[in-house]
């Protein structure tokens, strides 16, 4: 991500793919790893 950001894993809802219009960014593997363990803990899994 080219700027600061936070993914809120605790505000967690579905949406329709074809309301991602565009893509805002990428994230590294270890953030993508840290965020699935924040979800995971959210929903108690």
């Amino acid at each position: 991500m080219t700027q600061d950001s936070k993914a809120l894993t605790e505000q967690i809802r579905a949406m329709d793919q074809q309301r991602l219009v565009t893509k805002i960014g990428t994230l590294s593997a270890r953030f993508l790893r840290l965020i699935e363990q924040a979800i995971r803990h959210s929903l108690d899994m």
